[in-house]
């Protein structure tokens, strides 16, 4: 079930969704109260200047996901640092290997600090990914070893 409205933008949702057969197989109580609660008949009053609660809530949502943006973003830049420099600074422990490959090709111009950064971009980007699949449980997983516990295998394989 969706709660459209009139679409404002080309970028961004403009509905609200929620899975009844998912809600009502699962027996969900949570779900089924905040279904009931944005679609309660007291929502769609509209106040004198024209709007209604789901209009306050949208507005709401956009003056706090600001921050929030601006915040990944500075996330990302950190990440991109941070990420960065432990390439560049990483060496192999009780050993004298590390990563002078990497370091000799931006010396040269082979790799280009450009290029360099867009290769962290996309690595954090995939690894944001990653994330977002394992924070929703959608990655394929693969059958447990022999006397290993579903749970500890999907323990092992998680990067977050």
């Amino acid at each position: 079930m969706r709660l459209q409205r009139e679409a404002v933008s080309l970028s961004g949702l403009n509905y609200a969704e929620f899975n009844l057969e998912s809600i009502f197989a699962r027996e969900s109580q949570a779900e089924f109260a905040r279904l009931y609660l944005m679609l309660h008949v007291s929502r769609s009053r509209v106040d004198a200047a024209g709007n209604n609660v789901w209009e306050q809530w949208r507005q709401e949502c956009r003056e706090v996901g600001q921050p929030a943006r601006e915040k990944l973003s500075q996330s990302l830049s950190d990440a991109m640092e941070t990420l960065g420099n432990g390439f560049l600074q990483w060496h192999q422990p009780f050993t004298s290997e590390s990563n002078e490959a990497l370091k000799a090709k931006l010396r040269s111009g082979e790799l280009t600090a450009a290029d360099f950064n867009q290769q962290l971009i996309r690595l954090v980007y995939r690894l944001l990914f990653i994330f977002c699949l394992e924070e929703r449980d959608c990655l394929l997983t693969t059958v447990p070893s022999a006397g290993q516990s579903a749970e500890d295998h999907q323990e092992a394989r998680q990067l977050s």
